[in-house]
Formats: structure tokens, C-alpha cells, sequence
């Protein structure tokens, strides 16, 4: 079951190829290789994993899913913990669990609760379900609703292991006791057969005898435990950011609650502020403060800072960040910027840090290394103690050497520094892993999974070399998945029961009152701020406009290319309508990232407008020669710009 998230071509890519897990069923039923493509396509013909996808929006999944629903956030809340209830209510023995599909349908029961019940049908009956929601639709009552799925799930599905136990050692005592007296008993017959002469001395026809029909006896057979039916349940929380899970494990506050403290100096580290408060609240929260801010790129909003030093982007420094799983994962520099561009002061951003901080206590940086801030955080934050097994540290040595980044046959070094001198110089050291900058070092198929820069192997090509590196195709690496799982270090909370919010009337869309009610539609071009940047991915952006269903735009009499004026958080935005095929009943969807609506729950209004007046001729060349020349040379910083 997936209910509604930010979009993950990652994600949505492991659910296609999970759909097909029915398939490779099939097929390993007929001993036939799951990497036979063609095979087990064939065998499996078309046959597809029940696939439930719940959005305010259709999506691009609908091809494999076997029930796609459209419903509004609230819409999506109950009919999980409608799910979580009709679980509950299974019977702990796995063959009583009847397919509401193959029962008479009973006319009183409405479409969610019927919904509700084949989802639930299908997830007790998977052998490894999963539950996939997140946090786009800014809804705490809907991840409760996937957590409250996912226990009551697990219970149930641990009860039912445990009958399946009960029944299977039983029907084994049952099978050994049988053959324990049939032993016997063929014991007694060789004695009886043996006490008896070879003819018979009656006048027994044994020609007939043979010739009787007899019931074949009940063959009995040891039964084993379905192994392959898990107990647990899983569970998977997309995060808006990369770090998310990170920051929050070091006790992060939202932006509003960190800003709204008494402080006279703030320190900004890679962040796009105003991806979570509005520019102008940012702008007056900021005034008469002192704010330092570190980033690889300048933003819109850093117009209101007073110190702006260059941080180094992912490709330029060393760091481990925990995904949405907890897995605390090692991220190496690609290259030395100071070694392309002497005159740079880039800097990691924690070497900045620790810069500034040891000038205000009066003492000398002893931050020298990447392992001395792992050590430092680990101190202070025992939680994450797991981050120094991510990946080894910067002594660390293969035979006596440095694992190479770069291959044996690279090429086009001396290339890449020719603007600064034709002359190569010795290439620089890293100080802060076990890696080198070149192609000298040790390059193999021993290297830990967590420092593997790539995958060679002679006669193969990149993709099928790294078959070489796992234990089976299509497996894990052979020295284990690269980063360490934190959440398994830490204590388990207590199970926590998730309760339904009440029932109330949710609000709606309504243009004669001026109400509107918004869901978030999101783009994988547009939803990223770096992506959109880009002038190329910029054309493949989608026209910035209000999404509204048919059946809604026919109720509010609005025609495609109408245009509406939405105000919300004290600010009007202005877009034409698009209408679409389905869309949450009620509901307007905004394009995430095309548009500055951060909090899509605060209330709205909304209100239709004339078409904006374009201007043309001299009157635009009048605008545009008004407007401050250093605004019409900055860079776009949002996709509208763009």
C-alpha cells in the first residue's frame, strides 16, 4: 500500500520492480532463475504483487497498481485506520482469512470500508508487506494512520505465524505417532506372514483378492513453518531533505520556534531558509540581527546576511548523512577544489565552524580531520554513536595502501589543469579518508562496500562488473551493505496505539464564499529547488498553474485558461487553471516549487480574476528600462524565474 508522498523516481522505480515480485514467484515455482528476463516474463504474464496507490493526485503508478484511489488527505487518514481496524479483526489462523472479493458483497457496507477490506485482506496474505507514506501532504494524523497499519499489521501477522507454529508441530506429532505404529505394525504382519505356509491350504481364491479395490492409504507428510512469510511489517517515511532524518536526531526545532527565541547572532549552514518560512516574515525575523550564513550557491534571501563564506558542496567535501531508514551513510570529496583553483577559499563547512569558534575562545583549531568531528559529535550526541562505523577512518590502508578514486586506465588530468600550467603537480593528499585523489593506490574487489568508487572488472563492462563485486547477481556486496543502521543501536519505544482524529466536516473548496482548500502537486523537475536551477532541466519544468479536477471545474464554472487569485499566508498568487483528469474532490492542487506556499493547510481564499494585461511595445521597453539593473543580472534562484 502507498498513500500519498513526495514523488522518489528512486522510490516509485523499487515499487515497479517490487510488483514483479508475484512473477518471480511463478517462476521460481518452475526452478526458473530470476534474472532470466525473458522467461520470467513469459511464465509470469503480466501477473503483478497487489499494488494500492492513494493520492490527492493520479500518479504515474496507476499502470501497476491494482486499485488507484484519488481522495482528499482526511479521505486518506480514515480509510488507513479503517484498514488498521479491519486488520485487527482477522482471524489468527491464516486459512479463515476469507477474500472479501470471493464473498458476497453486502450492500450496507460502503465503498471505503470495502476499499479498506481487500487491502487488508492483501496485506495480511503478502508474504513481506510494506507500507510507503511521508510527509508532502504536511499530515501528522496520516503518517499515524501508516504507523497504526503497520502495528496492527505486525501483530497480526505474528499471531499468525505463531498458530501456523502451533499447527505444524501438532500435525508433525501426528505424522511421527503414525508412523511410529505403522512400524509396529508392519513389524507384527512380517511375524504373522512369516508363521504362515506358502500355500494356502484353504480353498481361498488369492487371484480375487488381489483383484479387490482398496482405498489407497492417507500418505503423511512432515509439514515445515513458511519462512518465507515475514511477521514483521514494514514501513517507509520519505523525508523532505536528504539529512532530515540527521537533523532531527541531533534535536532540531522548525525554522519558526529556532527564530522566534531571544538570540542576537544566527548561524545559517547550507539551508534554504525560505523553503520553510515566507521571504518577507524570514526578512523581518532577521532585522537587526547578525547572521552568518555558509552555502555552496547564493540564494534569494541571503541579501539579508552579513557574512556569506563559501561552503563546499557535496562533491567537494567529506560528510555522512542518515536517510529515511536510519542508515548512517559516508559520502566522499570527488576532487580538491584548491588543486583546480589556487585563489579558492572554499572550505568544508564544518572547518568554518570550528574556525570561527576556536577564534572566539582564543585557542588553536584541533579540527583537522574529518574523524575529529565524528569523534566530537559522538561525544555529545551518544545517538548517533553509529556514524563512525559508516565507514572506515582516514588511517584506514589496503596492503599497505590508499584505495584509488580514480581507475587504472583515467586519463585527461594534466587536460583539466592546463588554464593554470601545462606542468602537473604531485596530486594533492586527502587528509580525511582512506582514499587517494588519483589513480595510484589500491583498486580491487576487497575494498569495504563504504569506499568502493567503482566497479572493474576485466572483460565486463561498468554495470555487469558489479556482479563481481556481490555475493550473487543482483545481491548484496560481498563485505555487506555499505553504512550502519542506526535505529537498530537504539532503544525501541513502546508500542504507542495511534487513534483516528475525530470526525468533522473538513473544509472545501468554495468560489461563492471564497474558500479554497489546497494539496500539493509535485514535480520531479520542479520540486527541487538545485534541479530547477539548471537551464536545461528549466525547460522541462510544467507551466506554473492551479490544478482542478473536471468534474469540480464543471461545479465552480471555471474553464481551462481561467485564471484564479489565491491568497494565503498574506500573500496573492496569480496562475491560469489546468484542468485535469482526477484530482481530490474539492481541492486545488499548487505546484510545489513553482510557487512560494509552504503551509498548504493555513486557510486560503480564493477568488476568480481577469487574465494579467501583457504589455507590448514601448510600454513593456518602459517597464523593463524602471526596473534596477542589478535584479535584471541575478541569477534566478526559483523556477519562476527561470
Amino acid at each position: 500500500m502507498r498513500t500519498s508522498r513526495k514523488p522518489s523516481s528512486r522510490v516509485a522505480l523499487s515499487v515497479r520492480q517490487a510488483a514483479k515480485n508475484e512473477g518471480l514467484k511463478m517462476a521460481a515455482a518452475l526452478q526458473t532463475q530470476p534474472w532470466l528476463a525473458e522467461p520470467v516474463k513469459r511464465i509470469a504474464q503480466d501477473a503483478l504483487s497487489p499494488v494500492y496507490v492513494i493520492d490527492v493526485t493520479q500518479t504515474k503508478l496507476e499502470d501497476i497498481s491494482k486499485v488507484s484511489v484519488v481522495a482528499t488527505p482526511e479521505d486518506i487518514t480514515k480509510l488507513g485506520f479503517k484498514v488498521a481496524d479491519e486488520i485487527a479483526n482477522f482471524a489468527d489462523d491464516l486459512a479463515e482469512v476469507a477474500d472479501p472479493q470471493a464473498a458476497e458483497q453486502d450492500a450496507n457496507v460502503d465503498a471505503m470500508q470495502a476499499l479498506a477490506q481487500q487491502i487488508a485482506y492483501d496485506l495480511v496474505q503478502a508474504d513481506k508487506p510494506l507500507i510507503i507514506s511521508g510527509t508532502s501532504l504536511s499530515s501528522t494524523a496520516l503518517i499515524e494512520a501508516a504507523a497504526q497499519i503497520t502495528q496492527a499489521l505486525t501483530q497480526k501477522r505474528a499471531a499468525i505465524k505463531a498458530t501456523e507454529q502451533q499447527q505444524v508441530e501438532a500435525h508433525n506429532e501426528q505424522v511421527r505417532a503414525a508412523e511410529a505404529q505403522t512400524a509396529t505394525a508392519q513389524q507384527s504382519e512380517d511375524k504373522d506372514l512369516s508363521a504362515k505356509p506358502n500355500k494356502p491350504e484353504t480353498g481361498v481364491d488369492t487371484e480375487a483378492q488381489d483383484d479387490v479395490e482398496r482405498e489407497p492409504a492417507t500418505k503423511l507428510e512432515l509439514k515445515e513453518v513458511n519462512d518465507s512469510y515475514h511477521a514483521q511489517a514494514g514501513i517507509y517515511l520519505t523525508v523532505p531533505d536528504a539529512n532530515s532524518m540527521g537533523v532531527c536526531m541531533l534535536g532540531g526545532q522548525s525554522v519558526e520556534e529556532l527564530l522566534a527565541t531571544d538570540y542576537d547572532v544566527v548561524v545559517v549552514a547550507e539551508n534554504q531558509l525560505t523553503d520553510a518560512i515566507d521571504a518577507n516574515k524570514l526578512t523581518q525575523l532577521l532585522t537587526d540581527k547578525t547572521v552568518i550564513a555558509l552555502d555552496h550557491q547564493l540564494l534569494d534571501w541571503h541579501k539579508d546576511v552579513d557574512i556569506v563564506l563559501p561552503a563546499a558542496s557535496f562533491a567537494e567535501a567529506d560528510g555522512t548523512l542518515i536517510s529515511a531508514e536510519g542508515r548512517a551513510q559516508r559520502f566522499f570529496q570527488v576532487y580538491d577544489n584548491e588543486y583546480y583553483h589556487p585563489m579558492s577559499s572554499i572550505k568544508e563547512g564544518w572547518r568554518w565552524i570550528h574556525a570561527v569558534h576556536s577564534s572566539i575562545e582564543g585557542r588553536d583549531v584541533d579540527w583537522t580531520q574529518l574523524d575529529d568531528v565524528i569523534n566530537a559529535l559522538i561525544a555529545t550526541h551518544p545517538k548517533l554513536a553509529g556514524i563512525k562505523g559508516a565507514a572506515p577512518e582516514a588511517d584506514y590502508r589496503m596492503t599497505g595502501l590508499k584505495i584509488a578514486r580514480q581507475p587504472r586506465r583515467y586519463s585527461g588530468r594534466t587536460a583539466m589543469r592546463a588554464p593554470i600550467s601545462v606542468h602537473e603537480p604531485m596530486q594533492p593528499k586527502d587528509l580525511d579518508t582512506g582514499l587517494t585523489f588519483s589513480m595510484e593506490g589500491y583498486s580491487g574487489k576487497e575494498a569495504p562496500s563504504s569506499m568502493i568508487p567503482f566497479a572493474n572488472a576485466a572483460g565486463w563492462n561498468s554495470p555487469q562488473a558489479w556482479n563481481k563485486y556481490q555475493d550473487k547477481v543482483g545481491g548484496h556486496l560481498k563485505n555487506g551493505d555499505p553504512g550502519v543502521r542506526l535505529f537498530d543501536q537504539l532503544e525501541r519505544l513502546a508500542t504507542r496505539q495511534y487513534v483516528a482524529p475525530e470526525a468533522m466536516s473538513s473544509n472545501t473548496t468554495d468560489l461563492q464564499q471564497g474558500q479554497a482548500k489546497l494539496v500539493p502537486i509535485h514535480n520531479i523537475y520542479a520540486s527541487s529547488m538545485m534541479a530547477s536551477r539548471s537551464p536545461i532541466v528549466a525547460e522541462q519544468l510544467p507551466v506554473a498553474a492551479w490544478r482542478i479536477g473536471i468534474d469540480d471545474a464543471k461545479d465552480w464554472n471555471i474553464a481551462a485558461g481561467d485564471y484564479l487569485a489565491i491568497e494565503i499566508d498574506k500573500q496573492q498568487i496569480t496562475l491560469p487553471v489546468q484542468l485535469v483528469g482526477y484530482l481530490a474532490e474539492g481541492c486545488i492542487g499548487y505546484p510545489v516549487g513553482q510557487v512560494s506556499i509552504i503551509h498548504p493547510s493555513m486557510p486560503a481564499s480564493v477568488r476568480k480574476v481577469d487574465a494579467p494585461v501583457t504589455m507590448m511595445g514601448s510600454m513593456a521597453n518602459d517597464m523593463m528600462n524602471n526596473n534596477d539593473t542589478a535584479q535584471m543580472n541575478a541569477a534566478p534562484t526559483t523556477t519562476q524565474e527561470v
